[in-house]
């Protein structure tokens, strides 16, 4: 008799906890998103990544995870010497003259909807709920860009990914557009290479996107310069 009540005790025990952790996700999932902690160690090597870094264009039907979302963002901008708020990527002059923005598509954990990344908390704000695929995915390609694309085989990325990464100059910071370029290309090779350890795949896009779509859906300020359109997913 013993033995049954305490077993009815751990069925109603569990079921509490797991009600009480679907309940915290809905919540995350809401608003802003206070990330996990980024892996400092990885079974793929640096030398590893670079020789898999390839240009993936399409994607398995599979989620993106929290915490594959939350190693991607810390490779791209996270901090990684907090005295200072120095970051994964190199920047002119330590001036952080970029903004990383994610469109969760297909995230567990997380509405789908326009994030901006904040470093320093390592937390994505909520800047609008919803699926917003028709908002990043490119324009329809002009008869010689469609033939370029068949040519080389280029698929299009947008319909099958589950995330979008926006990575954008911030002109407050810089008048000098040519800086946050270059930081941006840091930026964008750190989500790629994280990208092969973590058994993904990425593409870096560059004109293959409505920037006046983009400056909208991001509410981004006037100075603000949409630079990458990065869309990534599981190979």
């Amino acid at each position: 008799m013993k033995t049954k009540k305490n077993v009815r005790y751990f069925i109603i025990l569990t079921v509490v906890c797991v009600s009480i952790s679907f309940a915290s996700v809905s919540i995350a999932a809401e608003g802003d998103v206070k990330l996990p902690q980024p892996s400092l160690k990885s079974d793929v090597s640096i030398e590893e990544a670079l020789s898999g870094r390839r240009s993936l264009r399409t994607y398995k039907n599979q989620p993106i995870t929290l915490n594959e979302l939350s190693q991607l963002l810390w490779a791209a901008q996270g901090i990684t010497e907090p005295v200072k708020s120095l970051r994964t990527a190199p920047s002119p002059m330590a001036m952080f003259t970029l903004k990383v923005y994610a469109i969760t598509l297909n995230v567990n954990g997380i509405a789908q909807g326009a994030y901006r990344y904040e470093p320093k908390t390592h937390e994505l704000i909520l800047i609008s709920k919803g699926d917003k695929r028709e908002d990043v995915k490119r324009p329809a390609p002009t008869a010689e860009q469609a033939a370029i694309a068949a040519k080389l085989g280029h698929a299009d990325p947008f319909p099958t990914t589950p995330l979008v990464f926006v990575i954008t100059g911030d002109g407050a910071k810089t008048k000098n557009s040519s800086l946050y370029y270059l930081e941006a290309g840091h930026a964008a090779q750190n989500i790629l290479l994280q990208c092969v350890s973590l058994g993904m795949g990425g593409v870096t896009t560059m004109a293959s996107y409505n920037a006046d779509k983009l400056k909208a859906l991001l509410k981004m300020a006037d100075d603000e310069a949409p630079i990458y359109s990065i869309p990534v997913g599981k190979k």
